[in-house]
């Protein structure tokens, strides 16, 4: 939302209730709630006037609240909020950065860029259920001497080196904590897996085993520079070097 100067036909001027700036609206946004450019406060839009006079906006309603995923812009973690916490102050459970949790754009219903807190110091790695006490990850040995990790939620025991809960998938380390990139690594090996698996059948058609391989050693890549790796994207490969390799002899033959 832009600040109030001259109108448009498909504009009108709100005046914010908290910091009394005049606010430039456009008539689609009537009744949704939208973020003052001069304090930052959530108000909601009014419907327009026939007499194009400025409106005094409206307070934003408490219910219902829509829950939204965003990402931290320093170690790209994936974080979890609801629009009555928009606006105020957190601290990301990884990597310890402070922000204040977006808005969501009136025009896209997706999170807005979200400000880190200039601190001066390095990331410090410090995932949540480490100073959680005791819903943190409980290990737990064995009378053979064999350890295990207990979940915290589902209270399933999972190997002493998994990354994530195998039963309900509650993160255990830093490196189990989703992010953006690993999402994005993920669909990428979903991508590879199905290409791979079509190439099979087709294999005389180069296409679906060239971007087996392709979306496969990208996903590899990521996952690797994340210390993990990614079966689905294993098996999208391999099946892409099998089509190709059925391709090549029957054309050799």
């Amino acid at each position: 939302m832009a600040e109030a100067s001259s109108t448009s036909p498909g504009e009108f001027t709100v005046t914010c209730a908290r910091c009394e700036g005049p606010v430039l609206a456009q008539r689609a946004w009537a009744g949704l709630e939208v973020q003052c450019p001069h304090c930052s406060s959530v108000i909601r839009v009014p419907q327009p006037s026939d007499d194009g006079k400025p409106l005094r906006s409206e307070a934003p309603s408490l219910s219902p609240r829509r829950n939204f995923n965003f990402a931290c812009s320093r170690c790209e973690s994936l974080l979890e909020a609801h629009t009555g916490m928009s606006g105020q102050t957190g601290r990301c459970p990884t990597c310890g950065a402070g922000f204040v949790v977006p808005y969501l754009d009136p025009r896209t219903g997706l999170p807005m860029k979200v400000d880190i807190e200039d601190d001066g110091q390095n990331p410090t790695p410090m995932h949540a259920y480490g100073a959680s006490g005791q819903q943190a990850p409980r290990i737990v040995r064995a009378p053979d001497g064999t350890a295990f990790i207990v979940c915290p939620r589902c209270e399933s025991a999972n190997d002493i080196d998994a990354n994530n809960c195998q039963s309900c998938g509650v993160p255990f380390t830093i490196e189990g904590t989703p992010t953006v990139r690993t999402i994005e690594t993920d669909s990428k090996a979903v991508a590879s897996l199905v290409l791979g698996i079509v190439s099979l059948p087709l294999f005389l058609f180069f296409v679906p085993a060239i971007l087996a391989l392709v979306f496969g050693l990208l996903s590899l890549r990521g996952a690797l520079s994340a210390g993990t790796t990614s079966k689905q994207a294993i098996a999208g490969v391999i099946m892409g070097l099998l089509s190709l390799i059925f391709a090549i002899l029957a054309i050799a033959l």
